[in-house]
């Protein structure tokens, strides 16, 4: 054979087999394998509850199995470090974290934690929280504008934690009147507090409310004054509060503020997937949520179901690396 032809031929060869492999399918590739799906909680958790029962419903190309695996440690950090440095990154690894975690890259505030949350390719988030004020019909707080010119008694539960931290940030950033009475266990406490009249409202999430005192909000029997995230909440007639923002400082800091509760419980992979595959993934995950099976699932066993697409947490998340350091700095003392 004269050597052009040889050469020509070898050439041939190494481009039909180099097209090849890089058009095995995402089928091909799955069709067999196990995807770990990493959880940085105890087995029992919601983290966990959520991981089995998306793995019982996400329908992937070539239909590999899932083994949901407990990473408990350091408060999601163990996780989170193993799926960002040491997890395999061909699309056999998931792992569902808490949603502090990605802020506190930003705010610097967890030693030992190593990950870069602008390499990891995100899937979705099953749920997302969604923090608001509520008062009792019979305040003088009718909605969130009256509390620059009435007081609002709430109830706190210590502070480091939201139903504290939530007015204290109101009161200090946007001038809200809001009165915080300590001393209470947690939220339940501060609800039957309203009840007896002890107090006029709290802050808490809204999936809070909604649980300890179902359909109260929805027939006037606690009023809903709004929520802080960018948007309303759903069904609800509720502003948010970046409608009583008065500059664009008290706005970014709203919204620095409640990033957290928009990013929900990310759900990642590691750096690295291929895009093939982290496609197939996240309209396995989009398909998921949505389905009927699902739903009706996650209703049988109180799971909420607001979920977000990954495309969409990646979006929030690079806006929070776009808030201004002096922004980030004044909101870091109320998180």
């Amino acid at each position: 054979m004269p050597v052009f032809r040889s050469i020509a031929f070898a050439c041939a060869s190494m481009t039909i087999a180099s097209s090849a492999f890089a058009q095995q399918s995402v089928a091909d590739f799955y069709r067999g394998k196990t995807i770990d799906f990493i959880v940085g909680t105890e087995t029992g958790s919601s983290y966990d509850s959520f991981a089995r029962l998306l793995a019982k419903h996400m329908k992937i190309p070539g239909d590999p199995g899932f083994i949901v695996r407990s990473m408990p440690g350091a408060g999601h950090i163990k996780a989170t470090n193993w799926l960002y440095s040491s997890a395999p990154k061909d699309g056999t690894a998931i792992g569902m974290i808490s949603q502090l975690i990605p802020t506190a890259t930003v705010l610097k505030n967890k030693p030992g934690l190593e990950a870069d949350f602008t390499k990891f390719r995100w899937i979705g988030s099953t749920d997302s929280a969604r923090q608001v004020c509520v008062a009792r019909p019979d305040a003088k707080v009718k909605g969130g504008g009256d509390l620059f010119t009435e007081k609002l008694i709430v109830g706190g539960t210590g502070a480091g934690s939201g139903v504290t931290a939530i007015p204290t940030f109101l009161r200090d950033v946007f001038g809200m009147k809001f009165e915080i009475i300590m001393g209470y266990k947690n939220s339940g406490d501060v609800m039957l507090a309203m009840e007896r009249g002890e107090v006029e409202g709290v802050c808490q999430t809204y999936q809070g409310v909604e649980h300890s005192r179902p359909g109260q909000m929805a027939s006037g029997k606690l009023r809903l004054l709004f929520n802080l995230e960018k948007d309303p909440i759903p069904g609800t007639k509720a502003p948010t509060v970046r409608e009583f923002a008065r500059t664009e400082d008290q706005r970014l800091l709203a919204d620095f503020f409640s990033a957290n509760n928009d990013l929900g419980r990310p759900i990642v992979m590691p750096p690295g997937v291929p895009e093939d595959r982290l496609k197939a993934i996240r309209d396995a995950f989009d398909a998921a949520v949505r389905s009927k099976d699902y739903l009706d699932e996650a209703e049988k066993q109180h799971l909420d179901t607001n979920a977000r697409s990954g495309v969409d947490q990646e979006a929030d998340f690079r806006g929070i690396l776009a808030t201004p350091p002096a922004i980030i700095q004044l909101a870091t003392k109320y998180m």
